[in-house]
C-alpha cells in the first residue's frame, strides 16, 4: 500500500509523543503542544490507508540551518524503506541548507551513507537533588527571562547557536510549566536557562553561559523551584568547562549521542554551551 507524508495534526503531534514515550525517550509533558507550536510545517508523520506508521521533524530556522530530529518508525513497519523515504522528504525541505542531528552511535553509518559526517558528541549527565549547587557568586543575579529584552536574548543565544531563532524562543522558552532564568552580571546578560518538566525528571535546554560561575548560578536557581528530578543534562563534549562542572557537582554520564552535520554550519562559541537546547531541535 502506498504511503503518504504530510505535516501532522495537532492529534499525531500527541500520538508521536505517546509513541517516543514508549519508545524510552523521556519527552517533556507538554511537548506535543510546544513541538507543534514551534515548528508546525517540519513536523511530518507518515501514513498508510490515512493511518500514521512514523513520524520524523525537521525545523528549519534560518536560511543556512536547520536540524533534523524526532525520527520514528512504528515497530511492524521498519525495515520496509518507510524511513527513507520521510528522510528524503526532510532533505528536500532543508535544501542546500547545513543539516544538524543528533545520532545514537549505532546509527553512525546509516546516516553517513546519506551525508551527515560526526562533529562531536553530546554526553548526557543527571544531576540529583543530594548534588545539586548552592549560590557561590553573590555578583551574579539572577532573575526571570521576562526581565530580559527580547532582543538582548536572542543576540545571546546567536553567540551560542548556529542560526537566529528569535520565533523558537518567543515560544521554547515561554512554554508552560517550565523555568525561563538569565543570569545578570552588572546588568549585562551573562547567560541563561530554560528547565522543562518531562516524564522521567527534567530536562535542562538550553544552559548558555559566558562563564561557568554564571552556569553554576543558573542551575543553582533553577534547582530551587524543580519539582522532578534528576535534572538531565546534554553537554557537547568540546566544551571541557562543562565537563568538569558536571564531574564537580557528581553528575552521573548515562550516555551519549553523537552530533552530525550535512554541510558546514556557522561558528559558535562552543565554550558557552553548557547544555545544548534539546536532542530532537538541535
Amino acid at each position: 500500500m502506498q504511503t503518504s507524508i504530510s505535516a501532522m495534526t495537532p492529534a499525531e503531534a500527541e500520538l508521536m509523543m505517546e509513541q517516543v514515550r514508549q519508545e524510552g525517550w523521556n519527552p517533556g509533558i507538554r511537548d506535543a503542544v510546544t513541538f507543534n507550536k514551534v515548528n508546525p510545517n517540519g513536523l511530518l508523520c507518515s501514513h498508510i490507508g490515512g493511518k500514521p506508521i512514523g513520524f520524523s521533524s525537521v525545523m528549519i530556522y534560518d536560511q543556512h540551518y536547520a536540524f533534523f530530529g524526532l525520527y520514528l518508525v512504528y515497530k511492524e513497519f521498519r525495515g520496509q524503506g518507510h524511513g527513507m523515504e520521510m528522510t528524503r522528504r526532510c532533505l528536500s525541505l532543508a535544501g542546500k541548507r547545513c543539516i544538524g542531528l543528533d545520532g545514537v552511535t549505532n546509527n553512525i553509518n546509516m546516516y553517513a551513507k546519506i551525508g551527515f559526517r560526526p562533529t562531536y558528541r553530546n554526553l548526557r549527565y543527571l544531576l540529583s537533588r543530594e548534588n545539586a549547587p548552592y549560590p557561590q557568586n553573590f555578583d551574579i543575579a539572577i532573575t526571570p527571562i521576562t526581565n530580559v529584552p527580547r532582543h538582548q536574548l536572542c543576540s545571546f543565544d546567536y553567540t551560542y547557536f548556529p542560526a537566529c531563532r528569535s520565533r523558537f524562543l518567543d515560544i521554547w522558552c515561554y512554554q508552560p510549566g517550565a523555568t525561563a532564568l538569565c543570569a545578570l552580571n552588572d546588568g549585562e546578560l551573562v547567560g541563561y536557562i530554560v528547565v522543562r518538566p518531562c516524564v522521567f525528571g527534567s530536562k535542562v535546554g538550553p544552559l548558555f553561559a559566558r562563564t561557568k560561575a554564571a552556569a553554576w548560578e543558573l542551575l543553582s536557581a533553577a534547582t530551587e523551584s524543580s519539582t522532578r528530578w534528576p535534572l538531565i543534562l546534554d553537554i557537547p563534549e568540546p566544551n571541557y568547562r562543562a565537563v568538569n562542572l558536571a564531574s564537580e557537582l557528581r553528575m552521573e554520564l548515562t550516555g551519549e549521542v553523537v552530533r552530525m552535520h550535512i554541510g558546514t554550519p556557522r561558528s559558535i562559541d562552543m565554550s558557552g554551551v553548557y547544555s545544548v537546547t534539546n536532542l530532537e531541535t538541535g
